[in-house]
C-alpha cells in the first residue's frame, strides 16, 4: 500500500499514475476539501464570480499543466484574447507613472549583465551543481545585486517590488540567483519580468477544477481531516504515520510514503524525531524559505482602469505591491463584475478586509482616478501564512541556499518520497506540483 499526504495537485497528480500502474493508493489531506494551495471559491461574492485564494494562472511553457488541461476535459482561455485591445498593465515607481516602455529602455543596462551572469552561474545551479559564479550570486541578495548593478534606478526599484510578491518574500531575503535565473532566460533585446513566465492562461471556471477531476479519476479513498502529526521509521526500516483525525490518532505503515506537504508544516507541526531522514534532508525541513502574502479580492462593477489604457495588472512600491484582473478568464458577460486580486507580501489579514481594500484603493486611484466609486464595496483576503496546512504560499532560497538546499528537496529518503512545488525549484507553481507528483509515483514504479 502506497500512503499519499496531502491532497494539493502533487498528492493528487501522484495518486492518479499510482492508480492507473495498480498500486493500492490511500490519499490523507489534513483539510476537508482537496486542492491544497489550488481553491476555487465561488461564493466569496454572492451572486458575483468566483475568486481564487490560490493559483490561478499558466505560464506558455506550462506544457504538462496544459496538457493536462486539456485531457480533463477544461478550457485554458488565453487571457492575450480577453483582455481589451490596446491596454497594459500599469505600474507606479516613487510615486509617479512608469510606463513599461521606460523600463523596456532601462533594462538594457542590465540586460548583458544578467545574461553574462546567468552563463557563467548556469542554467540550474543547486546543491552539488555550482559553478564558482553561482556560489558568489547565491551569497548575494536580489536587494544587494540591483544596488550593485543599476543602484539608484526606478527599474531597481521595480524589480525589487515585483520580485518581493511574486516570490512572498523581501528583496533583501532573497537569492540573487532568483532574479538571475528569471530575466537571463529571456531571449536577447527582450524584457520578460520573470523571464519566458507570460502568466497568459486562466481556467475557464477556476483552477480548482483541477484538482476536483484528478480525485474523481480515484479509486482509492481520500481520507479527509488526518492531520499528520508524527513520523517513525521503525527497525524493519518502514515508516509509521501518525495522524489526528479530531476524534483520535490514526497510525498506519505503508510500503512507501509520498509526503507533499510543505517545509514550513513539517518543520512545524510533524514530529521528526524518530523520521530517520538524513541531516541534508532535515536542514531543508528546517530552513527552507517560505514566502508568506495576503490576497485580498475586490468586487468591481466594471473596468474603470481600461479608460486609462490598463488591463488591471497593476505594479506599485508605494503600499500595494500588485493587482491584477482575476475575471478575465470568465470576461464574456457584457456589465459583470469584475474582482482585481491584491497581492501583498507578509501578515497582514489581522487587517481585515476592508482596511486593506481601502488602503490598496488609495493608491490605487493615482494610477486609475475615479476607481474607488466604481467599487462595491465588497472585498474579502485571506493570508496564507495563517493557514495551517501551508503555513505560506511558496517556496523560496534566501542568501546561499541554491547551493545548501537546491535539489536536495526531491530526493528520497528511505521508503520516503517526497513531492510539492517546493520540491521542484525550477518549475514552480501548479506545473511544478503536478510534475513533481508523477515524478514520485515513477521514482515507486522504478523501485518494484
Amino acid at each position: 500500500m502506497i500512503a499519499i499526504v496531502g491532497a494539493g495537485l502533487a498528492g493528487l497528480a501522484c495518486a492518479v499514475e499510482l492508480d492507473r500502474a495498480g498500486y493500492e493508493v490511500t490519499l490523507y489531506e489534513a483539510s476537508e476539501r482537496v486542492g491544497g494551495r489550488c481553491w476555487t471559491v465561488r461564493d466569496a461574492f454572492p451572486g458575483g464570480p468566483p475568486i481564487e485564494r490560490g493559483a490561478q494562472l499558466i505560464d506558455s511553457t506550462d506544457t504538462l499543466l496544459l496538457r493536462l488541461v486539456e485531457q480533463l476535459g477544461l478550457e485554458a482561455v488565453d487571457l492575450h484574447t480577453t483582455q481589451p485591445a490596446g491596454t497594459a498593465p500599469l505600474l507606479r515607481i516613487g510615486g509617479s507613472p512608469y510606463p513599461l516602455d521606460e523600463a523596456a529602455d532601462e533594462y538594457t543596462a542590465l540586460d548583458p549583465i544578467v545574461r553574462a551572469d546567468h552563463r557563467a552561474a548556469g542554467d540550474r545551479p543547486g546543491r552539488g551543481r555550482m559553478t564558482p559564479r553561482a556560489a558568489e550570486l547565491d551569497r548575494e541578495s536580489v536587494a544587494d545585486y540591483l544596488d550593485r548593478t543599476v543602484p539608484g534606478t526606478r527599474l531597481a526599484a521595480f524589480l525589487t517590488t515585483a520580485y518581493t510578491w511574486e516570490l512572498g518574500a523581501d528583496a533583501a531575503r532573497l537569492s540573487a540567483l532568483h532574479l538571475v535565473g528569471m530575466l537571463g532566460r529571456n531571449p536577447p533585446g527582450e524584457f520578460g519580468l520573470f523571464g519566458p513566465a507570460d502568466a497568459r492562461y486562466a481556467l475557464r471556471g477556476g483552477a480548482g477544477l483541477i484538482a476536483d477531476r484528478l480525485a474523481e479519476r480515484l479509486s482509492g479513498p481520500v481520507r479527509l481531516g488526518h492531520a499528520l502529526v508524527a513520523l517513525r521509521r521503525g527497525r524493519n526500516a518502514r515508516t509509521t504515520l501518525v495522524f489526528d483525525t479530531g476524534s483520535g490518532r490514526y497510525e498506519t505503515t505503508p510500503d512507501r510514503t509520498v509526503l507533499t506537504v510543505p517545509f514550513s508544516v513539517l518543520r512545524a507541526g510533524v514530529d521528526l524525531d524518530r523520521s530517520g531522514f538524513g541531516s541534508a534532508k532535515m536542514h531543508a525541513v528546517r530552513t527552507l524559505g517560505m514566502g508568506t502574502a495576503t490576497r485580498t479580492h475586490l468586487e468591481f462593477d466594471g473596468r474603470p482602469w481600461t479608460g486609462v489604457g490598463g488591463n488591471g495588472a497593476a505594479v506599485s512600491d508605494g503600499g500595494f505591491e500588485a493587482c491584477w484582473d482575476e475575471t478575465l478568464a470568465d470576461a464574456g458577460t457584457p456589465g459583470a463584475p469584475a474582482v482585481l486580486v491584491n497581492l501583498r507580501t507578509g501578515r497582514t489579514q489581522a487587517d481585515g478586509a476592508p482596511a486593506l481594500a481601502r488602503a490598496f484603493l488609495d493608491e490605487f486611484e493615482h494610477l486609475v482616478p475615479g476607481a474607488r466609486a466604481h467599487w462595491t464595496g465588497r472585498a474579502v483576503s485571506w493570508d496564507w501564512s495563517r493557514h495551517p496546512w501551508s503555513l505560506g504560499t511558496y517556496a523560496f532560497y534566501g542568501p546561499g541556499q541554491f547551493g545548501a538546499l537546491a535539489g536536495i528537496e526531491a530526493v528520497p529518503d528511505g521508503d520516503c518520497h517526497f513531492a510539492g512545488e517546493h520540491t521542484s525549484p525550477y518549475d514552480s507553481g501548479m506545473n511544478g506540483a503536478i510534475s513533481s507528483g508523477i515524478r514520485a509515483a515513477q521514482e515507486i514504479m522504478g523501485s518494484r
